[in-house]
């Protein structure tokens, strides 16, 4: 079920404090299994013939979020005004992997995340791989960290990033951002087709999530500079990627005209679509509405993109956000 070690091009910050970054890297990495890849979905061979598909970036809180019956309404039109979606990618995050491929007995030296077990109202929880290979989808996973200590599961788990295609992906990265309260990851494929002319395509597609807050000795980063060396950690890695797509859970705790790290992505998507004053989790009652999760887009200019928030969780915490990608003629993708 992993892939080999060569298919992910891994980048990585520069560690500070002699060494210390990295030995706390590599002690979250102890505690994860190796990430997974489907290139290809199932019955898919070589590029398709598109000339648009529905991009989406979500936060599925750890088994919280009922993906088959998003993936259902998706392909149904129950998003898009009745009308069906047949190509679609979907940025995830918070996805969780169970099972012998996650190290077990946890090590003694390992680092671990508290345990998040969010239920659908059936009960159920159905680990990204075993959505995967049912729905036939190609699959790139990373596990940013373990989900729970040795004692929290009697079926170890990990958690991280994920991307679901309905197209085949390769070019596989991931990036370890700047190490904070703990370790996050964004990850990159591509996907590839030929629009209705005949012309080929490429794209990058990325799925991002960020911390929310910094260690309890730097606690005022948490409003800004931390998410702003991540981004820029993130914005290097990818600068030279034309066209893209960056979507995820940026945790911001401002509106985007005065978060620093949209501000910061900015730089590198020179033409963002931004939501509308409409937040994206609610992280109680009484609380109002706030916007963490966000898609950005560098495109040709003869492509066009939009996106808007679904307005049903499906049993996350956060809203999804839907997108389309609007392919063009494609004969100048130098930028």
């Amino acid at each position: 079920m992993g892939p080999d070690a060569t298919a992910i091009r891994w980048i990585e910050p520069n560690m500070r404090s002699h060494g210390t970054e990295r030995q706390v890297l590599e002690s979250w990495r102890r505690g994860v299994g190796s990430p997974l890849i489907i290139a290809a979905p199932e019955g898919i061979q070589g590029a398709k013939a598109l000339d648009s598909f529905a991009i989406l970036s979500w936060n599925t809180h750890v088994g919280g979020g009922d993906l088959d019956r998003f993936i259902d309404d998706l392909r149904d039109g129950k998003l898009t005004d009745g009308e069906a979606v047949h190509d679609f990618v979907l940025l995830l995050q918070e996805v969780f992997r169970q099972g012998p491929t996650v190290p077990h007995p946890m090590p003694s030296d390992a680092l671990a995340g508290s345990y998040v077990g969010c239920c659908l109202p059936s009960g159920k929880r159905t680990d990204i791989w075993e959505t995967a290979r049912r729905r036939g989808l190609a699959l790139y996973y990373v596990p940013s960290m373990r989900n729970g200590g040795p004692n929290e599961t009697d079926t170890p788990e990990d958690r991280g990033n994920a991307i679901l295609s309905t197209m085949a992906m390769s070019s596989f990265t991931a990036v370890e951002l700047p190490s904070e309260r703990q370790r996050r990851l964004a990850i990159g494929a591509s996907i590839c087709g030929e629009n209705s002319g005949g012309v080929p395509w490429k794209i990058q597609i990325i799925s991002v999530h960020l911390e929310n807050r910094a260690r309890w000795f730097r606690w005022f980063e948490s409003f800004g500079s931390v998410r702003v060396r991540q981004v820029t950690a993130l914005v290097n890695a990818y600068a030279g990627s034309s066209p893209t797509v960056l979507g995820g859970d940026f945790n911001t705790w401002f509106r985007q005209w005065k978060e620093p790290a949209i501000k910061e992505v900015q730089r590198f998507f020179d033409r963002p679509i931004l939501l509308s004053r409409r937040g994206t989790v609610r992280l109680g009652r009484l609380l109002p509405e706030r916007m963490v999760d966000y898609l950005f887009f560098r495109l040709p200019e003869d492509w066009t993109a939009n996106y808007q928030r679904v307005d049903k969780r499906y049993g996350s915490d956060h809203y999804p956000l839907l997108g389309r990608v609007q392919i063009g003629d494609c004969r100048d993708l130098s930028r």
